[in-house]
């Protein structure tokens, strides 16, 4: 038993130079497996492991940096969140519920032919969100909702699944009372194969299984995305072009109604283009969710 704790606590010591500690636990649970004679064995070395990366790598808020949570209580405080009574109950956009800037002026320039409206050629949001029965957002990517997303997908702060997953069944609760009970699962869009390269995990799973362990609707992964060139940069024809046909759908979804999440709305066109494909495949309602959303440029 000692040496076994004493082996793990050595490897351990070697985490700065690996740079990950999952291996080493997962070691150490093997360990402390072998030795299950030992009541409590395999806690306490948990306990041990997670308490020597807490001291090599502190948890730091997200928002302010300061040490102890990954969202302390000032940050807290000062989260805005999008008031699901005000926004746009077709695309999401806060204080949109009477008049929507970014999709009712979009409707109103196709009415008007002619008429200085948008381009035959150009897709506008009302297109993009067209395959939707409803957007919704928790919040806008601002401080420190912006930090929150960086930090989970790009620095690799899991455990910040649980916080986004939230905040996006919140305004889920807010903005759809009724179309929640009605639901027969949750989908997320699947990051591309390049990303999960980069990361080395889909962000968007975590996320999807906590919310729907929330929302106490059976989660799917049905969605399979072919690999396209990075998006990051592109505007809103550019997106809808990259991402077109990107999609397949493992199974049919016959007159089912799905609840379909990603992490950011910038311009609508991934989210779109997969709700698109979900409708093809028979969904009869797709309801859009992220947890933030971009100030349209």
């Amino acid at each position: 038993m000692a040496h076994d704790v004493c082996s793990a606590y050595d490897a351990l010591c070697q985490v700065g130079k690996m740079g990950d500690a999952g291996p080493i636990r997962r070691r150490m649970d093997g360990c402390m497996r072998k030795r299950a004679l030992f009541p409590g064995a395999v806690a306490a070395a948990k306990a041990l492991g997670a308490g020597l990366e807490e001291v090599l790598w502190p948890t730091r808020c997200v928002g302010c940096d300061a040490m102890g949570e990954l969202l302390c209580s000032q940050c807290r405080s000062r989260l805005w969140e999008i008031d699901q009574a005000l926004a746009c109950p077709r695309c999401g956009a806060p204080f949109g519920s009477l008049v929507c800037t970014e999709c009712a002026c979009r409707m109103h320039d196709e009415d008007d032919e002619g008429a200085g409206g948008a381009a035959p050629d150009q897709e506008s949001l009302a297109d993009v969100i067209a395959p939707f029965d409803g957007v919704r957002s928790y919040a806008m990517l601002e401080w420190p909702h912006d930090r929150m997303v960086r930090a989970y997908k790009d620095a690799g702060e899991r455990r910040l699944a649980v916080l986004i997953a939230q905040g996006m069944a919140r305004a889920a609760r807010a903005a759809w009372p009724q179309e929640l009970a009605l639901l027969d699962c949750v989908v997320f869009v699947p990051c591309t194969p390049q990303a999960y390269a980069r990361r080395g995990f889909d962000h968007m799973e975590a996320v999807a299984r906590e919310l729907a362990g929330l929302l106490d609707v059976p989660l799917d992964d049905v969605l399979a995305r072919r690999s396209l060139k990075d998006q990051r940069d592109l505007g809103r024809l550019g997106r809808a072009a990259n991402v077109r046909g990107t999609f397949a759908v493992l199974h049919r979804f016959d007159g089912q109604n799905i609840l379909l999440v990603d992490d950011v709305f910038t311009t609508g066109a991934t989210m779109g283009e997969a709700a698109r494909a979900l409708k093809v495949c028979g969904a009869a309602r797709v309801f859009g969710l992220t947890f933030a959303r971009a100030w349209a440029g």
